[in-house]
């Protein structure tokens, strides 16, 4: 019983964690901004965080702090009110549309930034935002050679939020495949101890009436009973 008991409630726990994040995902989204550059220093860090002023945006996250970072694709840089996220690799830390959080970039690496350290502090390694000026300015460039504009504009730049879109459809279908087993083994467990249950019932009957009615048999002292031990 105390099986059963646990198993619902973990499933219960489980329903309301993904509950809450998914409505976590969805207050940061809502907040993800594209901006031409983030803060190169603390000073305009503090500017620009009171500015996006996040703890006055209504949320369900544990916590919702201002972050300015790079999207998966290296093109654009996005201000965004997102739980803090250890960054852990010399990597940078990137906002991902499909996941509606921050995370490590892991194709990404970056001497400036150390082994571990808190998203929130992105800004220190402006190496991170490097290939994202670079893509800026030769995109400033195209503009005035209409030749060179062409040919680049010829092959198209994956878009983070299409391939965003593909990770959500992934764990839309993984959700109801996790509920699914966890009724099953729920239901497994109580077949188990129904059959359990059911056999022991069956044997304490069999006692009893054996108890009941003992066997008799000839010791040649008359019909005393025997009890079986």
């Amino acid at each position: 019983m105390f099986l059963v008991v646990l198993i619902v409630c973990l499933c219960m726990e489980y329903n309301f964690a993904r509950k809450n994040a998914n409505e976590c995902k969805e207050s940061v989204a809502a907040t993800a901004t594209i901006v031409g550059s983030c803060p190169r220093n603390a000073i305009e860090w503090n500017v620009r965080s009171l500015k996006k002023n996040c703890s006055h945006i209504k949320h369900t996250c544990s916590s919702f702090k201002y972050h300015c970072v790079i999207n998966t694709w290296m093109n654009e840089t996005v201000e965004v009110c997102t739980p803090e996220r250890i960054i852990i690799g010399k990597v940078c830390a990137e906002y991902n549309y499909g996941g509606k959080t921050t995370q490590r970039h892991s194709k990404f690496h970056c001497k400036e930034c150390p082994d571990l350290y808190v998203s929130v502090r992105s800004f220190l390694y402006q190496e991170c935002y490097k290939y994202v000026q670079n893509y800026i300015t030769s995109k400033d460039i195209a503009t005035l050679l209409p030749t060179q504009a062409s040919a680049e504009t010829s092959e198209p730049i994956p878009s983070s939020k299409a391939s965003g879109a593909k990770d959500t459809d992934n764990h839309s279908h993984l959700e109801p495949m996790i509920i699914t087993i966890c009724m099953v083994a729920l239901l497994a467990v109580a077949v188990i101890i129904f059959l359990t249950r059911r056999k022991c019932y069956m044997y304490n009957d069999i006692e009893f009436s054996r108890f009941q009615n003992p066997p008799k048999i000839d010791n040649g002292k008359g019909d005393e009973p025997f009890l079986e031990i």
